[in-house]
């Protein structure tokens, strides 16, 4: 074959694909190393802006009680709070309220500075104890260097997530608050309300006495009964499962099953309590 023919049939064996061509590759440049995360803000008073002009109250914008038992009643929680002077010149602070919003007119603290005088840029700084959530205004007076008279305010949202969720879980089964030894609890709606039983193992809640059943030789639990004298009948207390989980009042309960021997036709005593 000629050369000049085989010289044109090349480009068009190439792109049919018999001989195949390596497609083009392009560099990917490697992938920017992620930012680390900004650390979280400090804790303490929230973030104000500069401090400039007059007097200004400092105190986090929210903050959250903290509980030390099981029914979010024991809470509390300190709440930083400082008026700072953003002025060149010195203020004297004169009082200081803290008011929660919900409670009556008369009804908040009141603060009075022992050493009033607040020199430029410095705050008077006074944390406080608090027990119960809400909204807390805080309004500071103050006087100028030449009597004027100054104020300033903040508030802050206290917080009982604890509550919140015993709250809700209270809810959630159908309960009620009831009162006991000082304390509330909340005693939910069982599901298992009417069913017999003999303790209060084999109930959600309590287990309520209604009567002495006599026993049959051979029964289960006459293995755990007394030994009766003649004439003598083993009893165990019967009674149904109640419908909450928690009562109050003199009640009779079975906490564990109850074994007794009496003759027949004798006085058989419920097994009373009395629940405060």
């Amino acid at each position: 074959m000629p050369r000049a023919l085989i010289a044109l049939l090349i480009p068009v064996v190439a792109t049919c694909g018999l001989w195949p061509i390596p497609p083009a590759t392009t560099a990917v440049p490697d992938a920017p190393a992620a930012r680390a995360a900004d650390p979280p803000p400090e804790p303490g008073l929230a973030v104000a802006p500069i401090c400039s002009g007059g007097p200004r109250v400092e105190i986090p914008a929210m903050i959250d009680l903290v509980c030390t038992d099981a029914q979010a009643v024991s809470c509390s929680a300190e709440i930083p709070m400082a008026v700072r002077n953003c002025s060149d010149e010195p203020l004297t602070a004169l009082r200081v309220e803290v008011r929660e919003r919900s409670r009556p007119a008369g009804a908040f603290t009141v603060y009075t500075p022992s050493d009033p005088i607040i020199a430029p840029h410095d705050a008077w700084v006074r944390p406080w104890m608090e027990f119960a959530d809400g909204v807390y205004d805080v309004h500071a007076w103050l006087e100028g260097p030449d009597g004027e008279p100054l104020e300033a305010e903040a508030t802050v949202v206290v917080r009982n997530p604890a509550r919140d969720a015993v709250l809700q879980a209270c809810h959630d089964c159908d309960g009620e608050w009831v009162s006991g030894l000082g304390d509330q609890s909340c005693s939910c709606r069982t599901t298992d309300a009417g069913q017999p039983c003999t303790s209060r193992d084999h109930c959600q809640g309590p287990c309520m006495f209604e009567h002495w059943v006599p026993l049959e030789e051979g029964s289960p639990l006459a293995k755990d009964g007394p030994p009766c004298e003649d004439g003598e009948i083993l009893y165990v207390g019967q009674g149904t499962c109640g419908e909450r989980t928690i009562i109050n009042g003199c009640v009779a309960i079975l906490d564990e099953t109850l074994l007794r021997c009496w003759t027949p036709g004798a006085l058989r005593t419920a097994p009373s309590v009395c629940i405060d």
